[in-house]
């Protein structure tokens, strides 16, 4: 039996920004924003979610929100409180996704064919009953150590992060599984780096 092996390069359009011009980036929109008569209220802890007659209502410990239109973008760390919130809203949610993988720093070099016309390239690899697909590709830049949930992971700088260029690039190559809870997705990635570790 012949196995037969597809792997491609994804065609999307991508900014890279990178941290320190993000940061200047998202100030940029706030102040833009500010201007256009948007009420920010930052450090809110928002307790609950309603459906209103026209909209919804939000409430804090302090204060009460009203809006016709609502998004959320809790993130990770928000995804607790997420859940009933949207329960109580009748959302069902779907599967969590978890996107484990590898960091790989390798030679710019080795890419250099591809590289020269994009600044990111997005690959994929489709094995028998997986999809492999690179991420956040870092060309002059290194692997650096990131600290989260009390964990030590691999992140990725790039070239506009460092005071020299390096010689080398790095991207994450990962294979997403899905899981029925976030609490399931956690725990099982909790429980690889832990080993990792």
């Amino acid at each position: 039996m012949q196995r037969v092996i597809h792997s491609g390069v994804l065609s999307t359009e991508v900014r890279h920004l990178g941290t320190a011009l993000a940061k200047k980036v998202f100030q940029g929109i706030y102040e833009y924003l500010v201007n256009e008569k948007v009420t920010f209220t930052f450090e809110t802890l928002i307790e609950s979610i309603h459906r209103a007659d026209e909209g919804f209502l939000l409430h804090s410990k302090d204060h009460s929100f009203q809006t016709k239109e609502l998004v959320l973008a809790t993130g990770m760390s928000g995804s607790k409180w997420l859940k009933p919130q949207m329960e109580s809203l009748g959302i069902v949610p779907s599967e969590t996704r978890l996107d484990l993988g590898l960091r790989i720093e390798m030679k710019e070099s080795q890419l250099h064919s591809i590289l020269q016309e994009t600044f990111e390239t997005k690959l994929t690899y489709l094995g028998d009953t997986y999809t492999a697909t690179t991420y956040c590709m870092n060309p002059q830049g290194r692997i650096v150590r990131k600290h989260q949930h009390g964990l030590v992971m691999p992140d990725g700088q790039n070239v506009r992060e460092r005071e020299t260029p390096s010689k080398n690039l790095n991207f994450t190559l990962f294979v997403p599984r899905y899981f029925l809870s976030y609490e399931e997705a956690q725990e099982y990635a909790r429980s690889v780096i832990g080993e990792i570790n």
